[in-house]
């Protein structure tokens, strides 16, 4: 059995706008070079839904990539975001903005008219209904959702956002042959108070009975874990991100495609603020891996990431898929030691610089890799100790940073300091699972009702 290991292939102003079908297959051939049999794909037109007039252009210089790794038998993932736009509204705004073209190398001139687009363009994704009827709303106040990155986020909720973004998802099946789908970001947004649009209010008050509150009222409604209303909010949020995956998932059998997704956390041990979709459907993910964000990881607080890096290898053995670390190395020896801490968490190894690859670098440890393969999804060591994951308590305590992820973190932690082969339980095993290791720990739960 091959053993997958994925590249990262940025296509960026001069790949759209300016390569040929030689350019691409060249770039084949260089990934093949260090063994690279998946490639995924990012770009400076991550905020997709910014770019819209320009989605055929993009797609078709998306299809000669396609082509040319399919010559070398490489599979081609997709990766974008799903529900952010750029919306700059200031100055500053318009600066940030073309700094992170810039980093990506991209530029707002690479479209004629993108910048005026960016600006004003608001596009009509289905009969009478625009791209900005879609947006999350800000239970607090009522407004449209911003998020940090300067622009808006859209409803999971919103049919016809949601049967756009799949019928866009079809071209892109259609036009470029992909063999895999990842897509990002999604999460709500507005520090945990949305989305309360008028889908969401609609479909809350079906499922669960319950009415959001208005705006004025919306202060006594949020956080308050001794009201059922706001439990019952968190977890329609948690479960109505997980039900738009499941849709990418379905729509794509529907056509008959069994698409690669992987997908990633950047850290797990945490209150889940944002309902983001990872551990709920890990069923759907072909491989599951961590975004170690930057040089923070590599220079001063790797031991942190080491235990998410169990709760990885622990979620994939779950799934019997591979977990995966992505590390940003500028330089060549940030490689060495990503590349050394992924063989250590028995991880497969992605890495990009932002804008740009690593294929030189990565060839030097090509010649290792083939004679000491690593264990990633084939080895099964007994742990020494197993730690439960109280992902309820993190969600829905009141205190679950003080009472759940600290004390949580602490432990798993002090496991990795004393050399410990650790894993982890998930709240939905059974008693078996718990049964295999000598020394279950259980840390940062508490009670949250009578009836389980």
């Amino acid at each position: 059995q091959i053993q997958d290991k994925f590249g990262v292939f940025w296509y960026n102003q001069t790949e759209i706008c300016q390569w040929s079908d030689a350019d691409f297959e060249a770039k084949a051939r260089e990934f093949t070079k260090t063994g690279v049999n998946i490639v995924m794909t990012f770009s400076c037109t991550h905020f997709r839904w910014s770019f819209y007039p320009y989605w055929q252009q993009i797609n078709a210089a998306l299809a000669k990539m396609v082509r040319a790794c399919h010559k070398y038998n490489i599979r081609v993932v997709e990766h974008h975001s799903s529900t952010l736009t750029h919306n700059p509204r200031s100055y500053a705004d318009w600066e940030r903005l073309k700094c992170s073209m810039r980093i990506r190398h991209g530029a707002l001139d690479m479209f004629p008219g993108l910048e005026k687009y960016i600006a004003t363009g608001d596009p009509e994704i289905r009969p009478s209904v625009h791209l900005s009827d879609c947006r999350q709303i800000d239970g607090r106040n009522g407004d449209y959702v911003t998020t940090e990155y300067k622009g808006y986020v859209h409803c999971y909720n919103n049919e016809a956002f949601v049967d756009a973004y799949l019928e866009s998802l079809e071209t892109m099946y259609r036009t470029t042959g992909i063999d895999g789908i990842m897509t990002d970001d999604v999460h709500y947004y507005a520090n945990g108070n949305s989305c309360a649009c008028p889908a969401c209010r609609k479909k809350f008050k079906e499922e669960t009975g319950y009415d959001l509150p208005s705006p004025s009222n919306w202060a006594d409604f949020a956080w308050n874990y001794d009201n059922p209303a706001f439990i019952a909010w968190q977890r329609f949020r948690t479960e109505s991100t997980a039900r738009f995956q499941r849709k990418v998932s379905a729509h794509a059998a529907s056509l008959g495609l069994k698409m690669l997704r992987p997908n990633y956390h950047t850290s797990c041990f945490q209150r889940m603020h944002t309902a983001y979709p990872f551990e709920n459907v890990g069923d759907l993910w072909s491989h599951v891996f961590q975004e170690n964000r930057f040089s923070s990881v590599i220079r001063a607080s790797y031991p942190a990431w080491t235990t998410d890096a169990v709760h990885r290898t622990a979620m994939a053995r779950k799934h019997s898929i591979d977990p995966m670390s992505l590390f940003y190395p500028a330089r060549s020896d940030d490689y060495y030691f990503s590349w050394a801490l992924s063989r250590a968490w028995e991880h497969l190894l992605m890495v990009t610089p932002e804008g740009a690859d690593l294929n030189d670098e990565e060839q030097k440890y090509l010649e290792y890799e083939s004679l000491h393969p690593r264990l990633a999804g084939k080895a099964d060591p007994l742990a020494e100790v197993a730690f439960y994951l109280p992902r309820s308590s993190f969600d829905y305590s009141p205190d679950g940073l003080e009472s759940g992820t600290r004390p949580f973190n602490v432990w798993i932690q002090s496991g990795i300091f004393c050399n410990l082969r650790e894993t982890l339980i998930f709240e939905d095993e059974p008693l078996e699972k718990y049964l295999q290791y000598p020394l279950v720990v259980v840390a940062g739960a508490r009670m949250l009702s009578d009836e389980k």
